[in-house]
């Protein structure tokens, strides 16, 4: 069997993480797996609950000596094949250690779609050189590689995947009990980190207009949005929306690890990035047959299909659209239910997990 390491700098619990343990998690009977990583999070218990080891070494920097050796060295104990990168640091430590002489095949994936200083395209354009394969995970990602002037025949397009088996098994928490919300209540669900590309005080203020719209047309519905996440802008986000005044009709959940449970306590998902490479969260949400909403904002538009109905895209900063179509969805059952399961039927093939992680076998193998 193949030796593979998959190599992290933080062992988060975010979209690429989850990625990359659907595929592992899929492919560790056909192949032998390590993960390597140099600072520890909620990610790490992923990995050691389907038992696959894990070495932590130290990354200071990008193009770090030392950790380049050390790779070097664990790959020589382990006869490794091939090293799997997702972020620059670790990429750029994976390629010394091949100029150091580690004879591994680099395969890289691209998970993200903000736009690159100079000097990072620069370092990119290099470490491609040396780089055997690099995954792009939605078209819109492979668009933006070959920008930067990484050549399309070394580009691969495999987007993400998911086990729908896995999202149709019941709740494990009666998340409505927790926070007190009666089965009357519509949930408007988000999911995502508080960082500053995920678009949360654009959603603050859709917020604020959809209230604004409930009071003006005189609606008479009891609403809830849950927003499920941690990150750097929580307080911020949390203290703006305090500001609005609208602080009553959110719950902010702080991180979960059983994000199945708040999608199916759930009538509607957002998605209100400003940037998002693909958009893992709208596949979870439409796994439980969710409406979806997400801003058209790179790899989304590749889930969402106006010819297949399955899903609303708006324009990131146009608060009065998103305000509007969550009213919509708000008041409009039988659009919500249409949406839920066409969106439902759009990814069940095309997202295959199972088929999705032989095709990255395969590149492993080449």
């Amino acid at each position: 069997m193949l030796n593979i390491v998959h190599m992290f700098n933080y062992l988060g619990h975010a979209g690429t993480e989850m990625s990359v343990y659907n595929t592992i998690n899929e492919i560790k009977d056909k192949a032998n797996i390590i993960i390597i990583y140099s600072k520890d999070g909620p990610g790490r218990k992923l990995f050691e609950d389907i038992n696959i080891p894990l070495i932590q070494i130290e990354m200071t920097r990008t193009f770090d000596i030392k950790a380049a050796n050390r790779l070097k060295e664990i790959c020589l104990e382990n006869k490794v094949d091939v090293v799997h990168t997702h972020f620059l640091r670790e990429h750029s430590i994976a390629v010394l250690s091949k100029y150091l002489g580690n004879k591994i095949k680099i395969i890289n994936t691209r998970h993200m779609l903000l736009e690159n200083k100079k000097s990072v395209i620069y370092i990119n354009k290099l470490l491609s050189t040396k780089t055997d394969r690099i995954i792009a995970v939605s078209k819109a990602v492979e668009e933006r590689l070959v920008s930067e002037g990484i050549p399309r025949e070394k580009i691969s397009y495999i987007p993400n995947g998911i086990d729908l088996d896995k999202w149709q098994s019941p709740s494990q928490e009666d998340v409505r009990k927790k926070y007190n919300i009666d089965k009357d209540t519509i949930v408007i669900t988000s999911i995502a980190r508080f960082r500053w590309e995920k678009g949360h005080k654009f959603f603050i203020d859709s917020i604020k207009k959809y209230f604004e719209l409930i009071e003006s047309e005189k609606i008479n519905k009891k609403v809830v949005f849950l927003l499920v996440g941690d990150g750097a802008l929580l307080e911020s986000i949390t203290e703006y929306a305090a500001e609005l005044k609208i602080k009553e009709h959110l719950i902010f959940t702080g991180f979960k690890d059983n994000v199945r449970d708040y999608l199916k306590a759930s009538d509607c998902f957002i998605c209100h990035s400003q940037y998002e490479a693909f958009g893992i969260s709208i596949l979870e949400a439409m796994a439980c047959k969710l409406a979806v909403i997400s801003t058209d904002s790179g790899g989304t538009r590749e889930i969402i299909d106006d010819n297949l109905n399955n899903g609303i895209l708006v324009t990131y900063g146009d608060t009065q659209k998103l305000a509007e179509e969550m009213l919509r969805l708000t008041i409009d059952d039988e659009l919500r239910n249409s949406l839920g399961q066409n969106g439902y039927k759009s990814i069940a093939n095309k997202y295959d997990l199972k088929n999705l992680a032989e095709e990255t076998l395969k590149i492993y193998l080449k």
